[in-house]
Protein backbone atom coordinates (compact mmCIF):
# COMPACT_ATOMS: atom_id res chain seq x y z
CA UNK A 1 0.00 0.00 0.00
CA UNK A 2 1.57 3.12 -1.43
CA UNK A 3 1.25 6.39 1.26
CA UNK A 4 1.07 9.81 -0.16
CA UNK A 5 2.00 12.71 1.25
CA UNK A 6 -1.37 14.07 2.02
CA UNK A 7 -2.72 11.37 3.93
CA UNK A 8 0.13 11.53 5.98
CA UNK A 9 -0.61 14.81 6.81
CA UNK A 10 -3.84 14.55 7.10
CA UNK A 11 -3.28 12.19 9.74
CA UNK A 12 -0.61 14.20 11.78
CA UNK A 13 -3.51 17.67 11.41
CA UNK A 14 -5.88 14.85 12.70
CA UNK A 15 -3.88 13.23 15.42
CA UNK A 16 -5.69 14.62 18.29
CA UNK A 17 -8.79 12.63 17.15
CA UNK A 18 -6.68 9.27 16.68
CA UNK A 19 -5.47 9.48 20.02
CA UNK A 20 -8.87 10.42 21.98
CA UNK A 21 -10.17 7.41 19.77
CA UNK A 22 -7.47 5.27 20.94
CA UNK A 23 -8.22 5.83 24.52
CA UNK A 24 -11.57 4.41 24.35
CA UNK A 25 -10.57 1.23 22.62
CA UNK A 26 -7.55 0.88 24.87
CA UNK A 27 -10.04 1.08 28.00
CA UNK A 28 -12.08 -1.62 26.47
CA UNK A 29 -9.12 -3.69 25.24
CA UNK A 30 -8.20 -3.41 28.85
CA UNK A 31 -11.11 -5.00 30.68
CA UNK A 32 -12.50 -7.16 27.75
CA UNK A 33 -12.69 -11.33 28.37
CA UNK A 34 -9.50 -12.75 26.81
CA UNK A 35 -7.97 -9.43 26.29
CA UNK A 36 -8.57 -7.98 29.87
CA UNK A 37 -6.34 -10.44 31.31
CA UNK A 38 -2.78 -9.78 33.20
CA UNK A 39 -0.96 -12.76 30.71
CA UNK A 40 -1.82 -10.57 27.92
CA UNK A 41 1.37 -7.85 27.53
CA UNK A 42 0.09 -4.50 27.55
CA UNK A 43 1.71 -3.86 24.69
CA UNK A 44 0.26 -5.97 22.43
CA UNK A 45 -3.31 -4.53 23.59
CA UNK A 46 -1.54 -1.26 23.00
CA UNK A 47 -1.17 -2.47 19.42
CA UNK A 48 -4.32 -3.70 18.57
CA UNK A 49 -6.42 -1.27 20.07
CA UNK A 50 -3.94 1.41 18.01
CA UNK A 51 -4.72 -0.83 15.11
CA UNK A 52 -8.14 -0.74 15.26
CA UNK A 53 -8.40 3.37 16.43
CA UNK A 54 -6.54 3.70 13.45
CA UNK A 55 -9.38 2.10 11.40
CA UNK A 56 -11.88 3.97 13.14
CA UNK A 57 -10.71 7.35 13.24
CA UNK A 58 -9.99 7.22 9.19
CA UNK A 59 -13.23 5.89 8.75
CA UNK A 60 -14.79 9.48 8.13
CA UNK A 61 -17.41 8.76 10.72
CA UNK A 62 -15.50 10.81 13.19
CA UNK A 63 -14.68 14.31 12.10
CA UNK A 64 -13.96 16.70 15.30
CA UNK A 65 -13.21 16.73 18.77
CA UNK A 66 -15.64 18.93 20.76
CA UNK A 67 -13.15 20.46 23.76
CA UNK A 68 -12.21 22.87 25.33
CA UNK A 69 -8.99 24.30 23.86
CA UNK A 70 -6.73 24.07 26.48
CA UNK A 71 -4.44 21.15 27.29
CA UNK A 72 -6.59 20.65 30.48
CA UNK A 73 -9.76 20.34 28.48
CA UNK A 74 -7.67 18.00 26.33
CA UNK A 75 -6.41 15.71 29.00
CA UNK A 76 -10.18 15.68 30.82
CA UNK A 77 -11.41 14.85 27.35
CA UNK A 78 -9.04 11.59 27.47
CA UNK A 79 -10.09 11.04 30.71
CA UNK A 80 -13.34 10.69 29.79
CA UNK A 81 -12.90 8.82 26.65
CA UNK A 82 -10.64 6.46 29.17
CA UNK A 83 -13.05 5.56 31.49
CA UNK A 84 -15.91 5.39 28.97
CA UNK A 85 -13.89 2.18 27.39
CA UNK A 86 -13.31 0.84 30.70
CA UNK A 87 -17.47 0.90 31.53
CA UNK A 88 -18.18 -0.83 28.74
CA UNK A 89 -15.31 -3.40 28.82
CA UNK A 90 -16.15 -3.81 32.33
CA UNK A 91 -19.62 -4.49 31.93
CA UNK A 92 -18.75 -7.38 29.60
CA UNK A 93 -16.37 -8.83 31.76
CA UNK A 94 -18.90 -8.63 34.68
CA UNK A 95 -21.59 -10.12 32.94
CA UNK A 96 -19.13 -12.94 31.84
CA UNK A 97 -17.23 -13.65 35.15
CA UNK A 98 -21.13 -15.35 36.01
CA UNK A 99 -19.23 -18.31 35.68
CA UNK A 100 -16.78 -18.02 38.10
CA UNK A 101 -19.61 -17.18 40.60
CA UNK A 102 -20.80 -20.74 39.56
CA UNK A 103 -17.50 -22.03 39.78
CA UNK A 104 -17.21 -20.90 43.50
CA UNK A 105 -20.79 -21.93 44.38
CA UNK A 106 -20.34 -25.82 42.90
CA UNK A 107 -17.04 -25.99 44.68
CA UNK A 108 -18.61 -25.14 48.06
CA UNK A 109 -20.85 -28.02 47.81
CA UNK A 110 -18.40 -29.63 46.26
CA UNK A 111 -16.05 -29.37 48.98
CA UNK A 112 -13.57 -27.54 46.86
CA UNK A 113 -14.10 -24.12 48.40
CA UNK A 114 -10.13 -24.17 50.08
CA UNK A 115 -8.90 -25.36 46.73
CA UNK A 116 -9.04 -22.06 44.49
CA UNK A 117 -6.16 -22.02 41.88
CA UNK A 118 -4.52 -18.28 40.70
CA UNK A 119 -5.59 -17.44 37.92
CA UNK A 120 -2.94 -15.28 35.86
CA UNK A 121 -5.85 -13.82 33.77
CA UNK A 122 -7.61 -11.85 36.40
CA UNK A 123 -4.11 -12.15 39.11
CA UNK A 124 -6.44 -13.62 41.76
CA UNK A 125 -7.39 -16.67 43.36
CA UNK A 126 -10.50 -18.29 41.73
CA UNK A 127 -12.37 -21.15 42.05
CA UNK A 128 -11.14 -24.63 40.29
CA UNK A 129 -14.40 -25.44 38.58
CA UNK A 130 -15.16 -21.07 37.87
CA UNK A 131 -11.54 -21.25 36.02
CA UNK A 132 -12.63 -24.09 34.21
CA UNK A 133 -16.55 -23.08 32.95
CA UNK A 134 -14.83 -19.42 32.35
CA UNK A 135 -11.79 -20.47 30.31
CA UNK A 136 -14.46 -22.75 28.39
CA UNK A 137 -16.90 -19.76 27.61
CA UNK A 138 -13.94 -17.56 26.65
CA UNK A 139 -13.22 -19.90 23.77
CA UNK A 140 -16.87 -20.11 22.84
CA UNK A 141 -16.69 -16.02 23.01
CA UNK A 142 -14.12 -15.69 20.60
CA UNK A 143 -14.67 -19.03 18.29
CA UNK A 144 -18.11 -17.67 17.87
CA UNK A 145 -17.07 -14.20 17.01
CA UNK A 146 -18.74 -12.40 20.30
CA UNK A 147 -15.26 -10.26 20.70
CA UNK A 148 -16.16 -9.23 16.95
CA UNK A 149 -19.54 -8.48 17.77
CA UNK A 150 -18.66 -6.30 20.57
CA UNK A 151 -15.56 -4.44 18.92
CA UNK A 152 -17.84 -3.57 16.09
CA UNK A 153 -20.47 -2.29 19.08
CA UNK A 154 -17.66 0.16 20.34
CA UNK A 155 -16.73 1.24 16.96
CA UNK A 156 -20.66 2.74 16.08
CA UNK A 157 -20.87 3.89 19.60
CA UNK A 158 -19.50 6.92 18.05
CA UNK A 159 -22.96 7.88 16.44
CA UNK A 160 -24.49 7.68 19.64
CA UNK A 161 -21.67 8.82 22.37
CA UNK A 162 -19.54 11.59 19.52
CA UNK A 163 -16.17 12.53 20.85
CA UNK A 164 -16.72 15.08 23.99
CA UNK A 165 -19.99 14.25 24.47
CA UNK A 166 -20.23 11.02 27.52
CA UNK A 167 -21.62 11.47 30.69
CA UNK A 168 -19.63 9.46 33.13
CA UNK A 169 -21.39 10.84 35.93
CA UNK A 170 -24.46 9.65 35.11
CA UNK A 171 -26.86 8.51 37.62
CA UNK A 172 -28.67 6.02 34.84
CA UNK A 173 -25.35 4.27 34.47
CA UNK A 174 -24.93 3.50 37.97
CA UNK A 175 -28.79 2.00 38.22
CA UNK A 176 -27.54 -0.08 34.97
CA UNK A 177 -24.95 -1.52 36.38
CA UNK A 178 -26.75 -2.55 39.79
CA UNK A 179 -29.38 -4.01 37.76
CA UNK A 180 -26.34 -5.99 35.99
CA UNK A 181 -25.47 -7.12 39.48
CA UNK A 182 -28.90 -8.56 40.16
CA UNK A 183 -28.96 -10.07 36.89
CA UNK A 184 -25.63 -11.71 37.28
CA UNK A 185 -26.40 -13.51 40.92
CA UNK A 186 -29.68 -14.69 39.79
CA UNK A 187 -28.47 -16.16 36.30
CA UNK A 188 -25.16 -17.54 38.40
CA UNK A 189 -28.05 -19.73 40.59
CA UNK A 190 -29.60 -20.42 37.72
CA UNK A 191 -26.61 -21.86 36.59
CA UNK A 192 -25.16 -23.68 39.40
CA UNK A 193 -28.87 -25.31 40.40
CA UNK A 194 -28.46 -28.67 39.34
CA UNK A 195 -25.27 -29.29 41.19
CA UNK A 196 -26.84 -27.43 44.10
CA UNK A 197 -30.05 -29.11 43.98
CA UNK A 198 -28.13 -32.82 43.44
CA UNK A 199 -25.91 -32.25 46.72
CA UNK A 200 -28.61 -31.33 48.57
CA UNK A 201 -30.64 -34.83 47.74
CA UNK A 202 -27.47 -36.87 48.33
CA UNK A 203 -27.11 -34.34 52.37
CA UNK A 204 -30.67 -35.71 52.83
CA UNK A 205 -30.04 -38.92 51.85
CA UNK A 206 -26.86 -39.16 54.07
CA UNK A 207 -28.40 -38.04 56.80
CA UNK A 208 -31.37 -40.54 56.89
CA UNK A 209 -28.76 -43.34 56.33
CA UNK A 210 -27.06 -42.36 59.82
CA UNK A 211 -29.95 -42.66 61.42
CA UNK A 212 -30.68 -45.92 59.85
CA UNK A 213 -27.13 -47.11 60.40
CA UNK A 214 -25.35 -44.92 63.48
CA UNK A 215 -22.17 -46.89 63.51
CA UNK A 216 -21.60 -45.73 59.80
CA UNK A 217 -18.78 -42.75 60.09
CA UNK A 218 -20.20 -40.04 57.90
CA UNK A 219 -17.38 -38.08 57.22
CA UNK A 220 -15.52 -41.68 55.63
CA UNK A 221 -18.39 -42.28 53.50
CA UNK A 222 -20.31 -38.61 52.55
CA UNK A 223 -17.46 -36.64 51.39
CA UNK A 224 -16.06 -39.18 48.24
CA UNK A 225 -19.95 -39.61 47.98
CA UNK A 226 -20.66 -35.80 47.53
CA UNK A 227 -17.40 -35.62 45.28
CA UNK A 228 -17.98 -38.32 43.18
CA UNK A 229 -21.78 -37.60 42.19
CA UNK A 230 -21.06 -33.72 42.21
CA UNK A 231 -18.53 -34.64 39.28
CA UNK A 232 -20.51 -36.87 37.48
CA UNK A 233 -23.38 -33.76 37.38
CA UNK A 234 -20.77 -31.02 36.97
CA UNK A 235 -20.13 -33.01 33.53
CA UNK A 236 -23.69 -33.56 32.88
CA UNK A 237 -24.42 -29.81 33.09
CA UNK A 238 -21.65 -29.06 30.37
CA UNK A 239 -23.73 -28.82 27.48
CA UNK A 240 -26.09 -27.13 29.75
CA UNK A 241 -22.85 -24.30 30.17
CA UNK A 242 -22.21 -24.04 26.72
CA UNK A 243 -26.38 -23.41 26.02
CA UNK A 244 -26.04 -20.83 29.04
CA UNK A 245 -23.09 -18.42 27.15
CA UNK A 246 -25.91 -17.50 24.43
CA UNK A 247 -28.26 -15.99 27.54
CA UNK A 248 -24.96 -14.78 28.74
CA UNK A 249 -24.05 -12.87 25.39
CA UNK A 250 -27.24 -11.64 24.73
CA UNK A 251 -27.39 -9.55 28.20
CA UNK A 252 -23.87 -8.57 27.66
CA UNK A 253 -24.90 -7.12 24.48
CA UNK A 254 -28.07 -5.49 25.88
CA UNK A 255 -26.29 -3.67 29.02
CA UNK A 256 -23.50 -3.06 26.76
CA UNK A 257 -26.12 -0.79 24.83
CA UNK A 258 -28.51 0.59 27.59
CA UNK A 259 -24.67 1.66 28.85
CA UNK A 260 -24.03 3.75 25.70
CA UNK A 261 -27.77 4.92 25.26
CA UNK A 262 -27.56 6.29 28.40
CA UNK A 263 -23.95 7.59 28.58
CA UNK A 264 -24.84 10.14 25.36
Amino acid sequence: MNLDINSILSFYNNFDVFLVVFVRFLGFFMLVPVFGGMNIPVMTKVTISAGVALIAASSGNIIAVNYNDTMAGYIGLIATELITGLIIGFVVYFMFSVYLFVGQLVDYQLGFAMASVFDPLSSMQVPITGNLYYLFIAAMFVRLGGLDQFIQILFYSYKTIPIGTARILNGNIAGILINQMVIYIQTGVKIALPVIGTIIIVDLALGLLVKAVPQMNIFVVGMPVKVFIGLIVVYLIVPVIADSYFTVFTMAKGFVRQIIMNNS
